[in-house]
């Protein structure tokens, strides 16, 4: 079976739709034999919105907005209540989720909802870089070098460095910029969100472990990339923490679509536009490392927690391949084909 198919089925088969199919067919099933036809009648996605009480967890189905307690359980008032008690309420959710109406639960219009950051206070930001091929491709052509075996080609692991998670922020928020010096850059993600305890898994069952993707943007202050009065024997050359870590640097939104409703993950298309003007224009498939293997790699570091999120890497196009910044005042939209989109801004 192909790589792309093994990493597809093997996640489907954790999905509620399937284990309702029975054990046998769960273990046994093949991808021509998977009614698609029933699993896109199953389209939900899960949120979290401001309310006058703080923020809650929701699920949305066609356009309306439903408490998270109101559907599954009075426990669960944030989305990461939602995630530490997924494969409890993920059937249920599922099954909500495919005749809404019968439930008798109050909703909301999602337009009158103000929809937040899908997990405002992640446990963990995990960020890929260059992960790639046609980002490597760019870099290589700007700082005008040959380009050389990736990582992978090189039996090398992932490169993985973190974010602050109070630069967390969601769908229509401003980051606002303290100096016309600052050079900041786009740089759109594909984020998967851990739903379950994760330790030393194979790249196999490392799909099990994703609740859902949401579409992130890992901003950047690119005139920190390294450290400027460098001394002979110095150690320490690239600042990752002054270039990736400040107020605002992670636009997420605007939900997290389940997994299971993703099943084409490694051939999605990614598009982000600054001003209305198309900047990356990249797909999934251009990835090094797959989801699965960098869940893998992480969950061999140290364990995953529900609610980390890992941004696993970005294609070309960004701003310092083309020597141009974000600046005040410009709108940065983000899409992700099959997850979603959202704009945030520049103050």
């Amino acid at each position: 079976m192909p790589g792309k198919d093994r990493d597809r089925l093997n996640y489907l088969k954790q999905t509620p739709y399937l284990r309702r199919l029975g054990q046998e067919a769960a273990t046994q099933v093949r991808i021509s034999q998977i009614d698609f036809a029933t699993m896109e009648r199953i389209s939900y996605q899960l949120l979290t919105y401001e309310t006058t009480k703080g923020h809650r967890g929701a699920i949305h189905v066609n356009g309306m907005v439903y408490d998270l307690c109101d559907v599954v359980s009075t426990t669960c008032v944030s989305m990461l209540d939602a995630l530490r008690n997924w494969d409890q309420i993920s059937s249920r959710l599922e099954t909500f989720a495919l005749d809404p109406n019968t439930a008798n639960i109050s909703s909301q219009a999602l337009k009158n909802v103000n929809i937040l950051a899908p997990i405002p206070s992640p446990t963990t930001v995990f960020c890929a870089g260059g992960n790639f091929t046609d980002h490597l491709d760019e870099m290589s052509r700007v700082l005008d070098v040959k380009p050389g075996p990736n990582l992978k080609e090189r039996g090398e692991p992932p490169f993985f460095f973190l974010k602050n998670t109070t630069g967390v922020c969601g769908p229509g928020s401003v980051t606002k910029i303290d100096s016309p010096d600052i050079m900041v850059d786009w740089e759109l993600e594909l984020v998967a969100i851990i739903g379950r305890v994760a330790r030393h898994v194979s790249r196999d069952e490392a799909m099990r472990y994703v609740a859902g993707f949401t579409v992130g943007n890992d901003l950047s202050f690119r005139q920190n990339i390294q450290r400027k009065e460098l001394q002979p024997g110095d150690a320490f050359k690239f600042d990752w923490f002054r270039q990736k870590c400040f107020d605002g640097s992670c636009p997420v939104g605007p939900w997290m679509m389940p997994t299971n409703q993703v099943p084409n993950i490694e051939d999605l298309g990614m598009r982000l536009w600054v001003d209305d003007e198309l900047m990356q224009d990249t797909n999934t498939g251009n990835m090094i490392f797959s989801v699965a293997e960098q869940v893998a790699e992480l969950s061999h570091q140290l364990t995953l927690h529900p609610g980390d999120m890992i941004m696993t890497g970005t294609g070309a196009g960004v701003g310092l391949g083309r020597g141009r910044f974000l600046k005040t005042g410009n709108t940065v939209r983000c899409m992700i084909e099959g997850i979603g989109e959202f704009s945030h801004y520049i103050g």
